[in-house]
């Protein structure tokens, strides 16, 4: 018959303890690893959340700028069309201006006999001009036609502000010599000027 050693009772509990102490350590890894799982878990969705709220923000971000350039242009073509309608006004102002003061006035006299003569300088290549203007210009042409050659002054007027219209008798040739053409093409850099003393 086998003999039993040592006391039994601590040997219980030291086995006991073993297993309490293996079961702890295994704990306290599955511990760690769950903890290691969630922090790695954690990162992940912060690194996600991060990502959207900063893919978010940019994409609002340039909504924003893309609204912001919007509304920069709608201002800016609204101040040109602003600064249009006061350069329009300006330039009606001057056509006006110049059609009130040009009746007897020494500069408009040398104009008009400077054009018909250049008129009447060409007319002769085809076959004659017949010349409207202005209804008020009407006396003023035709007392400087008198002495040239080939020019006929049209009783029909023009709607003109002044100068005159030249048109070959077979309407192939017309000459422009006219204030409004001559606006028309300093147009540009009247409105310039304008807009400088206007707008600074």
């Amino acid at each position: 018959m086998s003999k039993l050693y040592g006391d039994p009772a601590r040997v219980g509990e030291e086995a006991a303890r073993a297993e309490l102490e293996k079961a702890l350590r295994e704990l306290e890894e599955a511990y760690k690893a769950a903890q290691a799982l969630l922090d790695d878990k954690r990162r992940q969705l912060l690194r996600s959340a991060v990502e959207r709220a900063m893919e978010a923000y940019l994409q609002a971000l340039e909504r924003l700028r893309s609204e912001e350039s919007k509304r920069e242009l709608q201002l800016r073509t609204r101040v040109a069309e602003e600064k249009n309608k006061y350069l329009d006004e300006v330039i009606r102002r001057a056509m006006k201006r110049i059609k009130a003061e040009k009746a007897g006035a020494e500069w408009y006299e040398r104009y008009m006999r400077r054009v018909l003569e250049a008129a009447a300088a060409e007319a002769s290549e085809h076959g004659g001009f017949i010349v409207s203007v202005a209804a008020e210009d009407l006396e003023l042409a035709r007392k400087i036609a008198e002495g040239l050659e080939g020019i006929e002054v049209s009783s029909e007027p023009a709607d003109i502000l002044g100068g005159i219209i030249a048109r070959s008798r077979d309407g192939s040739v017309t000459l422009d010599y006219t204030l409004d053409f001559l606006i028309r093409e300093a147009e540009s850099r009247l409105r310039s000027i304008a807009s400088k003393i206007l707008f600074g």
